[in-house]
C-alpha cells in the first residue's frame, strides 16, 4: 500500500526517464486486460491488490503515451466500482471513523496515489517533448509556426486534468474524514495548473478527447478544486459535504478565475507556493499584484448570486429542503468571508501600571563629580549608531523638571514603549506613592 510519504518520495525522484517506444506493446495490452477481467470474480482486498499490481506494470512499461492513457482509462473505470464499494462502508457514517473504515481510506487513497504515479510519467515526458520543441523552433525562426506539434499538448492537456482529477478525489476523502490535507497536495496542485498554463493546456477541450462529465479544461477543474477549499467543508456534517462534492460542477461555472485581475478581488492562489486560495488581507505574506508572483483571482460575486436565485427557485418550486438551506448558509458564508468580510479595528493597548520615570542623572552626577558630565562616562564613540544617546530638545521652563509620569503598556518585547501622559510642574511628585 502506498502512503503519502512513498509518494512524494516517488514524485521528488529526479531519475531519467527511459526512452518511449513509438510500438504499441500489445502483449501487455492483453496481459492487463487478462487482469482486468478477473476482477470480478475476487474479494476487495484481491481488487485492490490486482489494480496496484496493473498499475505499477503501467507506470513501468515502455509503451507509448497514448496506449498508456488508453489502458489507464480502462483502469480507472474498474478502480471506480471498487473505490465505490469500499466507500459504502464509512460515507454515511455519523461520528468518527472506526480504524476498519479507516484502513478503506487508506486502500482508496494508495490507488489514487498509483494513478497519479503513472500520469506523472506521462507528464515528465511530454513536458520534455514539448521543451525541446521550443528549443529547437527558437533557434529555427520562422519553421516554429509550422513545426508544432499539437498531439504532444493535447496528451499533456489529458495527463494533467487526469492527475487533478485524482487530486480533487484525493480531497474529498480528506474532508470526509475531517483531515486537514497535506500541503504537499497543494504544492502538486498548483504546480499542475501552472504548468498547463505555460504550456497553453489549460484551456483545451477536454469533453470529447477525455471523455469526462465533470469538467471540459483544466481551468475549470483547477476551478472546482479552489471552491472546494474555499467553501470550508471540514466544517460541515458528512451529508452536506457529499452533497457539496455532488453540486460543486454546477457551482464552479459561476466563478471567474484569472491570472490578470479583472476585479478588485481580494480572492487569490499562489501558483508558485502549497497554499489553497486565501483572502488578501494586511497580514498576507505576498502581494500577489507584484510581477514577482504568479497568482489566480478569483471572483467569487457571481457564485453568491447564483446561489441566492438558485434558493429562491427551489422555494418557489416547494423545495425548501436541505439543498436549501445548505446554499443559504453558504452564500452567507462566502459573502461574509470573501466579500464584505468585518473591519478590523485598530488593536487597542490597555494601560497595565503607572510608572515614574525620574530625568536629570546628567545634572546630578555633574554637581556630585565635581563638575564631570554624565556622558563623559559613556563611550559614545564605540557604540553603534542606533544604541548612542539621542538627545530631545524641551522647553526651558520643562527643562527644570525630572519627573515624568508616564504609562507603559502591555508588550511581548523587551523594548516596550511607554506614552508620556504629563509632565509634572513640582518636584513633589517624587514623594507620591506610586511604586
Amino acid at each position: 500500500m502506498i502512503t503519502l510519504s512513498t509518494f512524494q518520495e516517488h514524485l521528488s525522484s529526479t531519475e531519467a526517464l527511459p526512452l518511449v517506444s513509438k510500438r504499441s506493446a500489445n502483449g501487455q495490452e492483453g496481459y492487463l486486460l487478462k487482469l482486468l477481467a478477473a476482477l470480478p470474480s475476487q474479494t476487495q482486498a484481491q481488487q485492490a491488490e490486482q489494480l496496484a499490481k496493473i498499475l505499477t506494470v503501467l507506470r513501468v512499461a515502455n509503451i507509448d503515451d497514448s496506449q498508456r492513457l488508453t489502458l489507464m482509462a480502462t483502469v480507472i473505470d474498474a478502480s471506480d466500482q471498487l473505490i465505490a464499494t469500499l466507500r459504502q462502508s464509512y460515507i454515511y457514517e455519523t461520528g468518527a471513523l472506526s480504524d476498519i473504515q479507516m484502513g478503506y481510506v487508506a486502500q482508496i487513497k494508495s490507488l489514487y496515489y498509483s494513478m497519479i504515479m503513472v500520469y506523472d510519467r506521462v507528464i515528465r515526458h511530454k513536458t520534455s517533448l514539448l521543451n525541446n520543441q521550443r528549443k529547437y523552433a527558437a533557434s529555427n525562426g520562422w519553421q516554429r509556426y509550422f513545426n508544432g506539434d499539437k498531439s504532444s499538448s493535447t496528451t499533456l492537456a489529458i495527463a494533467i486534468y487526469q492527475t487533478l482529477l485524482m487530486y480533487q478525489k484525493l480531497l474529498g476523502e480528506e474532508a470526509l474524514c475531517y483531515q486537514k490535507p497535506s500541503s504537499y497536495l497543494w504544492h502538486k496542485i498548483n504546480q499542475l495548473y501552472y504548468l498547463a498554463y505555460q504550456y497553453h493546456a489549460a484551456e483545451i477541450n477536454m469533453s470529447v478527447t477525455a471523455g469526462t462529465q465533470r469538467a471540459k479544461t483544466v481551468h475549470q477543474l483547477y476551478c472546482q478544486i479552489c471552491l472546494y477549499s474555499l467553501l470550508n467543508v471540514r466544517a460541515m456534517r458528512r451529508p452536506n459535504i457529499l452533497l457539496v462534492q455532488r453540486l460543486l460542477p454546477e457551482w464552479a461555472k459561476h466563478i471567474v478565475a484569472t491570472i490578470e485581475p479583472t476585479t478588485e478581488t481580494r480572492v487569490f492562489v499562489d501558483l508558485q507556493s502549497d497554499n489553497p486560495p486565501t483572502y488578501l488581507t494586511a497580514s498576507s505574506t505576498i502581494n500577489p499584484y507584484d510581477d514577482r508572483y504568479h497568482c489566480l483571482f478569483i471572483e467569487i460575486a457571481p457564485l453568491v448570486e447564483y446561489l441566492k436565485r438558485r434558493k429562491q427557485a427551489l422555494v418557489k418550486e416547494g423545495g425548501d429542503g436541505v439543498e436549501s438551506h445548505l446554499l443559504n448558509k453558504i452564500a452567507m458564508t462566502l459573502n461574509y468571508r470573501y466579500l464584505q468580510p468585518p473591519l478590523t479595528l485598530a488593536t487597542k493597548h490597555s494601560a497595565k501600571e503607572d510608572a515614574v520615570l525620574i530625568t536629570g542623572f546628567n545634572n546630578i552626577h555633574y554637581r556630585v563629580s565635581h563638575s564631570h558630565s554624565f556622558t563623559s562616562l559613556i563611550a559614545i564613540k564605540e557604540l553603534p549608531d542606533e544604541q548612542r544617546p539621542r538627545y530631545d530638545t524641551v522647553n526651558k521652563k520643562q527643562d527644570s523638571s525630572h519627573v515624568l509620569a508616564s504609562e507603559t503598556f502591555d508588550r511581548n518585547d523587551d523594548l516596550s514603549l511607554f506614552r508620556t501622559l504629563r509632565l509634572s510642574s513640582t518636584v513633589d511628585t517624587l514623594n507620591k506613592d506610586r511604586f
